[in-house]
C-alpha cells in the first residue's frame, strides 16, 4: 500500500476530480511534483467555467513560470504578485518580463516596484534606490526598500528612504547605529517612539553630552534617569527637585532623598523619602533628628494609601507615649482611630482651655466619625460641663456646620451674632445669614442681612456673598414664610444673650440654651 504506484494512482484520482490541493500534496510526498498529469488538470480547468483555477493550481504547486504564462491571459493583475513569490533573481526576471507585456499603468507600476525590491535583494542597490526614489514611488515602496537595505546593513541608504517615507522612528534608529548625531537631531522632534528616544539618550550619556541625554530621557518619559543625571552630572539640585515634584517619580524621589542625606539636609531628605514611600527610613531619620512632627505633617500631605494610614497610627502611639495628647489625637484622627483621637484631644483641651487646634481637630473628628457619642462628648466640653470652662460659642457653630446640621448651625449663629461684645462681626454675621437662609429661617436671615448692610459692615462683606445677601434683603419674608421662625421663638432656646453662668444644652436638640428659660 505504500508503493509509489499506489500514491500515483491516488494523485491521478485527485486530479480527475479536480482536487488539486490533494494531488499536489501526494506528488510532493512522492517527490514527483512535475508529473504530467498537472498538464491534464490544467486542460480540464481551462475547459471549465473557472479557468482561473488553472492559474491557482500552478501557484499552489509553486510552478511560477507556468503561472506567469497563465496570468498574462487569465489575471494580468496577478503578475507582480506571482513574480514576487519566486527566488529574487527569478522574480527580477519575471518583473522585467511583466514590464514588456503592455499592461495597464497600475500593473506596470507594480512590476517596477517589484524590480526595485528584487534588485536590492540581488545586491543591485543602485537600481533599487533609483526606482524607490523616483517620481512613481510610493510610501509603501520606500518603506519596503528601506527595510531591505536595513537588513543588508546599508544603513545610510536605508535611513534616507525611511526619511522620505516619513518613517522617522526607523530613520532615527539607523542614524543611532551610524552615530550620525547631526542627522538624528534634525529629525528628533518627529520621532514618536519612546524606545528610540531612550536609545539616543543612552548614546548621548555615553559620550558625555548630558544635557542632550536629559532632553532625550524626558522625551522617553524616563524620569528616573533624568533626575539621576541632573543630580549626579549636572549638579542642579533645584531642577531635580522640581522634576520629582512634577512627575512624582518614586525612583527620582529616592535619589533626591539620598542626595539630601549626604548634604545633611534631613528635613528635605524626610520629605522625599515619604514621597518615595520609604516610610520606615523616613520615620527613623525624622526620629533621629527630632523631626517627627514634621514627618507627620508631610504624611498628611501624602495621604494616598493604607500604608500611610498605618504610619499615622505609629506616630500617634509614639506621641501618646510621650504624653503629647494634642499630636497623639491629631495622628489618631488621620489614622481613623476616632475614639482614641477624641480621648487625646479632649485631654489636650482640658489641659489648655484656649487650645484652638485641639478644639478644631475634635470637631473634625466627630464630623468624620458620625458617632453621636463622640459628638456629645465634644459638646459637653464646649459648654463647660467637663471642666467648668465654656468655650467660645463659635465652636458649637462650627461643629454643627461640620456635621451638616444646618438648622442647629443657624440657631448657634444667632446666639453668637447677638452677643453684646461681638468679635469678628462681619464673618460671623455673614455665616449667620447664610446658614439661616440654608435652614429656611428667612426672618433671621433677613434680620442679620439688614445688620450687615449697615455702612460700618457693608464694605467688609466678602464679594462672593454680597449679591446673595443683597438678594435676601430685597426679598423680605412675610406671611407663611415666618411660621418656622415663630416655632423657633416658642422653644426654650431663644437667641438671647448667653453668659458663662447660664449656658447649658437643650436635652432634646443639644444646641446651646439659657438655663433659667429651660427650667421654667
Amino acid at each position: 500500500m505504500d508503493s509509489k504506484e499506489c500514491w500515483l494512482q491516488l494523485a491521478v484520482t485527485a486530479l480527475t476530480n479536480l482536487n488539486i490541493e490533494k494531488a499536489a500534496e501526494v506528488y510532493s510526498h512522492i517527490g514527483d511534483i512535475s508529473n504530467g498529469n498537472f498538464d491534464r488538470a490544467q486542460e480540464l480547468y481551462m475547459e471549465s467555467d473557472q479557468p482561473v483555477e488553472a492559474l491557482n493550481m500552478r501557484q499552489d504547486i509553486l510552478q511560477w513560470d507556468l503561472a506567469l504564462q497563465l496570468a498574462k491571459s487569465l489575471a494580468p493583475q496577478q503578475i507582480p504578485f506571482i513574480c514576487k513569490e519566486g527566488r529574487p533573481a527569478e522574480a527580477l526576471a519575471y518583473y522585467e518580463k511583466g514590464l514588456q507585456g503592455g499592461f495597464e499603468e497600475k500593473q506596470a507600476l507594480a512590476c517596477e516596484a517589484g524590480i526595485a525590491r528584487t534588485s536590492i535583494l540581488c545586491g543591485d542597490y543602485a537600481t533599487g534606490l533609483k526606482i524607490a526614489m523616483g517620481s512613481n514611488s510610493t510610501r509603501q515602496l520606500l518603506n519596503d526598500c528601506a527595510e531591505l537595505l536595513d537588513n543588508a546593513k546599508k544603513l545610510n541608504e536605508a535611513a534616507q528612504l525611511y526619511e522620505m517615507a516619513e518613517n522617522f522612528n526607523q530613520a532615527a534608529q539607523c542614524y543611532i547605529r551610524l552615530k550620525n548625531w547631526t542627522k538624528i537631531n534634525s529629525i528628533l522632534s518627529q520621532v514618536t517612539s519612546t524606545k528610540i528616544h531612550a536609545q539616543f539618550a543612552k548614546a548621548m550619556e555615553a559620550i558625555g553630552n548630558y544635557r542632550r541625554a536629559v532632553n532625550a530621557y524626558e522625551l522617553a518619559r524616563d524620569f528616573g534617569n533624568v533626575i539621576r543625571i541632573t543630580l549626579e552630572r549636572l549638579h542642579d539640585t533645584q531642577e531635580a527637585v522640581r522634576i520629582v515634584q512634577e512627575t512624582r517619580s518614586i525612583e527620582g524621589a529616592k535619589m533626591v532623598a539620598k542626595y539630601f542625606q549626604k548634604e545633611g539636609d534631613f528635613v528635605s531628605a524626610v520629605k522625599f523619602l515619604i514621597m518615595s514611600a520609604c516610610y520606615d527610613d523616613a520615620f527613623k531619620l525624622a526620629s533621629n533628628n527630632d523631626q517627627l512632627q514634621l514627618y507627620g505633617d508631610l504624611l498628611v500631605d501624602e495621604m494616598v494609601d493604607g500604608e500611610v494610614q498605618n504610619q499615622f497610627l505609629i506616630l500617634a502611639s509614639h506621641f501618646e507615649s510621650k504624653s503629647n495628647s494634642l499630636l497623639a489625637g491629631k495622628y489618631y484622627y488621620h489614622g481613623k482611630q476616632y475614639r482614641k483621637a477624641i480621648n487625646n484631644l479632649l485631654a489636650a483641651a482640658k489641659k489648655n482651655p484656649q487650645n484652638e487646634e485641639a478644639l478644631s481637630l475634635a470637631i473634625d473628628v466627630v464630623a468624620a466619625s458620625q458617632d453621636d457619642a463622640l459628638t456629645n462628648q465634644v459638646i459637653e466640653l464646649l459648654l463647660g460641663e467637663v471642666d467648668g470652662e465654656a468655650r467660645d460659642p463659635k465652636y458649637v457653630f462650627r461643629l454643627y456646620m461640620a456635621k451638616k446640621q444646618y438648622l442647629e448651625a443657624a440657631k448657634s449663629a444667632i446666639i453668637i451674632a447677638e452677643e453684646e461684645q461681638l468679635n469678628d462681626a462681619v464673618p460671623i454675621l455673614t455665616s449667620t445669614v447664610i446658614e439661616c437662609h440654608r435652614a429656611n429661617m428667612k426672618l433671621s436671615a433677613f434680620k442679620f442681612a439688614s445688620v450687615l448692610m449697615k455702612p460700618d459692615y457693608k464694605q467688609q462683606i466678602d464679594e462672593k456673598y454680597k449679591k446673595k445677601i443683597e438678594g435676601i434683603i430685597r426679598k423680605a419674608p412675610r406671611g407663611d414664610q415666618l411660621s418656622d421662625e415663630i416655632r423657633l421663638e416658642q422653644t426654650p432656646c431663644p437667641g438671647w444673650h448667653i453668659t458663662k453662668e447660664n449656658i447649658t444644652a437643650c436635652p432634646s436638640c443639644q444646641f446651646p440654651a439659657i438655663y433659667p428659660e429651660l427650667i421654667e
